[in-house]
């Protein structure tokens, strides 16, 4: 790859990865000797709608400032022969699909509860950053290769070459322009009913989750419905149940029937974060659900000798559920 000399980029080594829109290499700056950085190149043979991605993402990218996503340092103008994007570069980084998808015992984060919510948090926080940009962005593409851990173990969002704003007009998303399939949402097909919007990145984002604790790939959009559950893949984590509520929660074909709120997906997040911390059971004391109806609230039974005709020892917590009556009762946990 030759770089304009005007420009004072050098590369450094063989290509850091490549795709049908651009090559990213290693690169240095004859201002900055010392300091790496990542150089995307758009390929000189890109088709028209490749080189329309690469536009899309460089307009897109120097717009963000988060975090958790990846940081813009220089690109071209439009008009340029010479399209080029300047990133951020970490030593060390890994994409989720590098770190997780591996046999589990070289997974750092399988079957680790905690482990996984905080890098599923960052993701959303990301999503959120998208979501309260002045334009409001979708990225559309969030999957286990569009995602970087660092060595600190914080998380950079990548690839914004399918994303859109609600100004502009959309990318179709067909071919191998789909992005990553088994993990975008339905609504991202070409002939889909739903809309575009924030539920569509959450969507992607708690299929990333699900392969982060599992060490496995996810498959089709019908998933949802032949998914097994964590207790079935996970049968000796118990910890890990504690993510079904809030994976069934954000993975639903229908927009409509799932967590549509960043606020409400980092509510449960903590939830779940706190429940595993404390120890309790899962899924019914997590979210405080109805083991029977599992409708209802489960809280403290108002009169509970009269269901027995007698108080209930104190080696016992009795509760009821509001909606279906059913009494929940459970050993108080002796003090150490």
């Amino acid at each position: 790859m030759i770089v304009p000399e005007h420009l004072g980029w050098t590369i450094c080594g063989d290509p850091l990865g490549t795709g049908g829109q651009g090559t990213v290499y290693r690169a240095f700056h004859r201002d900055a000797p010392g300091i790496a950085r990542a150089l995307k190149v758009l390929n000189s043979d890109a088709r028209p709608e490749a080189k329309e991605r690469f536009l899309n993402e460089m307009a897109t990218l120097s717009r963000l400032s988060h975090p958790n996503i990846i940081k813009v340092l220089d690109y071209s103008k439009h008009e340029d022969d010479f399209q080029y994007l300047v990133m951020e570069f970490h030593e060390g980084a890994k994409t989720v699909a590098e770190t997780c998808l591996v046999p589990t015992e070289n997974n750092p984060y399988h079957g680790n509860t905690l482990k996984c919510l905080d890098l599923f948090e960052q993701i959303i926080h990301a999503i959120r950053a998208c979501e309260l940009s002045r334009d409001t962005i979708y990225h559309r593409d969030i999957s286990p290769k569009n995602i970087l851990i660092l060595p600190d173990e914080s998380i950079r969002l990548i690839d914004f070459g399918l994303c859109f704003t609600v100004n502009q007009t959309t990318l179709t998303m067909t071919g191998d322009n789909i992005g990553t399939r088994s993990y975008a949402a339905p609504e991202c097909g070409a002939h889909s009913q739903y809309k575009i919007g924030t539920h569509t990145d959450i969507y992607s984002a708690a299929k990333v989750l699900w392969s982060t604790i599992t060490s496995k790939r996810v498959f089709d959009e019908h998933f949802v419905e032949e998914h097994t559950s964590m207790q079935s893949m996970l049968p000796n984590i118990e910890v890990a149940w504690h993510l079904e509520t809030l994976l069934n929660g954000c993975i639903q074909k229908d927009p409509a029937d799932r967590f549509g709120r960043t606020e409400t997906v980092l509510y449960y997040i903590n939830e779940a974060r706190r429940v595993a911390n404390g120890g309790f059971p899962p899924v019914e004391k997590a979210f405080y659900r109805c083991p029977s109806c599992g409708l209802g609230g489960v809280q403290p039974a108002s009169n509970p000798h009269h269901l027995f005709g007698h108080i209930p020892s104190s080696k016992f917590n009795m509760s009821e559920c509001k909606k279906c009556g059913f009494i929940v009762i459970r050993r108080n946990k002796p003090l150490a």
